[in-house]
């Protein structure tokens, strides 16, 4: 058997127990006063009810049609982001994801125009 050119190494992906994939619609963030990134996904939507929304009672004990308009009151309108996990990455790790991510939206456009999708 000869011996390769280049040492090699295996990775292996492990999934902890509370590996989870969480949704995003947006990021914010910035510079840390360290010199690193912070960035911040959310998802972000229309608010909530400030208080209860009353609804009926069937007799046979179902949720029926609500009470009044049937809305609580609700604050002038507002979209509230729902913070779903922040990254404290280096400056270079924050890059090396940023290509990464171009790197596939570009796979993307392309399946969606009928082109060839590389997906790692």
């Amino acid at each position: 058997m000869s011996k390769p050119d280049h040492p090699r190494i295996a990775l292996q992906f492990v999934q902890p127990p509370d590996y989870r994939i969480v949704p995003a619609t947006d990021v914010a963030g910035g510079l840390t006063p360290s010199g690193d990134v912070i960035a911040h996904f959310f998802v972000q939507h229309a608010g909530l009810p400030l208080g209860p929304v009353v609804h009926q009672v069937q007799e046979d004990g179902t949720l029926g049609q609500p009470v009044g308009d049937g809305t609580a009151e609700v604050a002038p309108p507002v979209v509230d982001r729902r913070l779903q996990v922040g990254l404290l990455i280096s400056p270079a790790t924050a890059q090396s994801i940023g290509e990464w991510l171009l790197s596939q939206a570009e796979a993307a456009r392309r399946l969606g125009e009928g082109g060839d999708h590389d997906g790692d």
